[in-house]
């Protein structure tokens, strides 16, 4: 108490109140000798001043601030605190969990599987839906996309998604004059640069031919990401200034150490894309895998100027209806994606404008969006959000259920231990003292679960990719546990050791110390109290939940694959051939497929061979052009591929030899077409058109074909136009060969390889397989969900079941 003023009265000192209140933090067994100290130190200030009633108002403020160090002075002990109390609790928690070997193995492998779970998936959702490119500055990128009414769209070639859900179609392709016309008359972008994939590239080195993946980038592409090569030098704007620039390459980290061995000395190597010399350059970072969609590397970069070397086309460049380039824009300072969005535009509308002529007339014309690009393409990612969501959701109610579990364990432990926590309080311990002692056992618990759970993830990182469905492939990502996901694994485990141990700490100190200090074991024998039985149900009830879920789910795999397709995929097998990257163009493509045919087709047990531009239900397709809210997709085929393929023909007639350059342009139409267009007609003999360009030519339509799907399982069968290939000479590419065999296709692919290599050994065969594989494996997502849900399912019912 402070001494007596004048009147009696103690003097009011509130720094002294203040140094009261915060020895309340102070380990106990200092805190006598702490205040003791800081009391007389103030009171010794005090005093030279003179006493408190005396004092000004500037010398009272002088010793509350004072009074404020003790604050400082008293979180410096808590290491101390630490040191006594927390690592007292940590030990006597060990020893205990220890003493229960059974206990602790099964609740740390319950809380790993649980956590393990929701660790995986939340690693699968930061690599695909959070991580942004390494890049410098990526919150600055912006990448560009048009979306349209569904008529005023580019004319002739799109690559990009649509959205068929509302009938608007959207990509992020543009033209190469597009893209021009962006970069001279840019006023927003401190950096704009274009990127396109290449599925192919024929690469020969040191004599070794092989085909990898690449793409094609304008010269300021890697300066404007602010990438830096790992080796050398990346590609720069000098590389692309014109079609006579010396040809250059970078290649992937990944590339360098696979066909290089990492060898130091591959800068300055050349090498042959397409039978043309390439000067490799640099070597990309490790970590940067390009601003292709999700899962795709190029393991090969080369420059715009060199198109007509890697693509054996020159239409892309010059064709201002030929839509392939995905461009990506940085902001300049102050500007932002809204600003930019409205400057450019403008600039767009007036290149579709110049492009159809006819902007006058459309109500709703395509429109410019400027969207985030810190990701790069983002179509899959799009594609894949909702599946993750939905196992982000699976994996909790499975964490859920097996936090239920271990605070059941945890009441049946505590009502053992009820006579060790009754002596515990007689002894003078107080019940947040030892609620603090059980929670930190539980979080023991937890804590050994997540590393082990961690370390799950970590064995089957490599497993965690075939989760996400590719087009035909699973996906390829590298994903290693970043500091997201370690932060993520230590915030889910710690917050789990309270949820799971905090019911169980709050009811086993809660106990009356004279019946629990008595020797009677009945209180380790009582029925299950009202909250061990919620948990039970609630445990038993998301187990019924997931597993119906998980029902749910392999019943909708098994309808997809059920799903009529509309031909036959059985005994087939399917491969495809690209001559022109060996220089084979027009008629000298059409005739090698023809004798790559013939000598298919004298193979014993082979039925027929067929041609396509796509394999079926591989996720590829061609949009040729837009209907009133309907897009059409186009099919090049051979004559008999309707035959092949066992898709029957309806009315009129199908292609024959005679459909080439010289004859009238015919077309083949499937009934969703007819239905579309002629609805209540018979289409047979009436004309078309799958371009707006002036200059597109009449087709006659000369058959109808029934219903087949066409690049997805789940989609509804598209309006489709079947045209003969020999009739798209100038733009003949790349061609699927269907093969129809008498018994297992498997079996056949050896002798159809070598008839390939005996018309030209310099053509190689790529995706190769069968056709009923390739439906399987347009359903890899599916089946593997299904097959993942039924585990988690699985797991919660074992878990409920303890």
């Amino acid at each position: 108490m402070s001494p007596p003023g004048r009147s009696g009265k103690p003097y009011f000192r509130p720094y002294l109140w203040l140094i009261t209140l915060v020895s309340l933090i102070v380990p106990r067994r200092l805190r006598s000798d702490w205040k003791r100290e800081w009391q007389a130190e103030l009171e010794h200030r005090e005093s030279r001043l003179k006493q408190w009633q005396r004092l000004d108002a500037r010398a009272k403020l002088e010793l509350l601030a004072q009074s404020l160090g003790a604050l400082y002075d008293a979180l410096w002990f808590q290491k101390h605190r630490l040191e006594d109390e927390m690592i007292q609790d940590l030990r006597y928690g060990m020893r205990m969990l220890l003493r229960s070997p059974v206990f602790t193995a099964v609740a740390v492998l319950s809380l790993a599987l649980g956590i393990g779970a929701n660790t995986a998936i939340f690693s699968l959702v930061n690599a695909v839906l959070l991580e942004n490119l390494p890049v410098s500055k990526p919150e600055q990128l912006v990448l560009l996309r048009w979306i349209g009414s569904g008529r005023n769209v580019p004319p002739e070639s799109i690559s990009g998604y649509f959205d068929l859900n509302n009938g608007q179609p959207f990509s992020t392709s543009f033209s190469n004059s597009m893209f021009e016309n962006f970069r001279e008359r840019n006023e927003v972008f401190s950096d704009v640069f274009a990127f396109a994939g290449l599925d192919r590239l024929n690469v020969s080195i040191d004599g070794e031919a092989e085909s990898v993946g690449g793409q094609i980038v304008t010269g300021d592409y890697y300066s404007g990401l602010g990438v830096r090569p790992a080796l050398g030098r990346m590609i720069s704007p000098d590389d692309d200034g014109k079609a006579g620039s010396e040809a250059v390459a970078v290649i992937s980290h990944a590339y360098w150490q696979r066909r290089f061995g990492s060898d130091p000395g591959v800068v300055g190597k050349v090498i042959y894309i397409n039978s043309s010399p390439f000067t490799i350059i640099g070597v990309t970072p490790p970590r940067f895998h390009g601003t292709l969609d999700l899962g795709v590397s190029p393991e090969i970069t080369v420059a715009t100027a060199m198109q007509s070397l890697v693509m054996q086309d020159a239409q892309p460049m010059k064709d201002p209806s030929y839509w392939w380039l995905q461009i990506i824009g940085r902001l300049k300072p102050g500007v932002t994606p809204q600003q930019a969005q409205s400057h450019l535009d403008a600039i767009f509308q007036q290149g579709v404008s110049e492009l159809l002529k006819t902007a006058k007339e459309e109500k709703d014309p395509a429109r410019l969006e400027a969207l985030p690009g810190g990701k790069g393409l983002t179509d899959m990612r799009k594609h894949l959000a909702s599946s993750l969501y939905i196992m982000v959701a699976v994996a909790a109610l499975v964490l859920a259920i097996a936090c239920a579990n271990i605070a059941n364990l945890l009441l049946a432990r505590a009502a053992m231990r009820r006579k060790e926590i009754a002596v515990r309080l007689a002894l003078g311990a107080s019940r947040l003292r030892l609620i603090r002692q059980l929670l930190t056992e539980s979080t023991l618990l937890a804590v050994m679960g997540g590393g082990l759970g961690l370390v799950f993830v970590y064995c089957t990182r490599g497993l965690l990719t075939n989760l996400l469905p590719g087009n035909s492939t699973p996906l390829t990502l590298d994903i290693e546990p970043d500091i997201r996901v370690l932060a993520f694994t230590a915030a889910v485990s710690l917050l789990t050791g309270l949820l799971f141990g905090l019911a169980p700490a709050l009811r086993a100190t809660k106990v009356g110390m004279a019946p629990d200090l008595k020797d009677n074991s009945r209180s380790a024998s009582k029925a299950k109290s009202r909250l061990s039985k919620v948990l039970l149900v609630s445990q038993v009830a998301i187990s019924l939940l997931l597993l119906i879920g998980a029902g749910l789910f392999v019943r909708t795999l098994q309808n997809l694959e059920n799903v009529e397709l509309g031909f036959n995929r059985e005994n087939l097998l399917i491969f495809r051939v690209d001559p022109t990257l060996n220089g084979y163009e027009g008629a000298r493509a059409a005739n090698l497929y023809q004798q790559m045919k013939e000598r298919i087709e004298a193979l014993p047990g082979v039925r027929s061979v067929g041609m396509s531009r796509h394999a079926l239900i591989s996720g590829s397709a061609m949009i040729a052009m837009f209907g009133d809210q309907n897009p059409v997709y186009l099919q090049r085929v051979s004559p008999n591929f309707f035959d092949t393929m066992e898709i029957p023909l309806l009315i009129g007639r199908n292609f024959t030899g005679q459909d080439n350059d010289n004859s009238p342009k015919v077309v083949i139409v499937n009934e969703s077409y007819a239905r579309i267009f002629f609805p209540g007609e018979n289409p047979v003999g009436k004309h078309i058109k799958l371009s707006k360009s002036p200059t597109s030519p009449d087709l006659e339509v000369v058959g109808l074909v029934k219903d087949a799907k066409y690049s997805q399982v789940r989609d509804e069968t598209p309006a489709t136009a079947y045209t003969p290939y020999l009739q798209s000479l100038k733009v003949l590419r790349e061609m699927t060969f269907e093969v129809r065999t008498i018994g297992n296709p498997t079996e056949m692919i050896a002798a159809v390889r070598q008839a390939v290599q005996e018309v030209d050994g310099n053509v190689p065969l790529f995706k190769v397989n069968t056709q009923d594989e390739q439906v399987k494996q347009a359903l890899t997502g599916e089946r593997l969900f299904a097959r993942l849900s039924s585990l988690f399912g699985a797991l919660a019912l074992a878990l409920a079941c303890i």
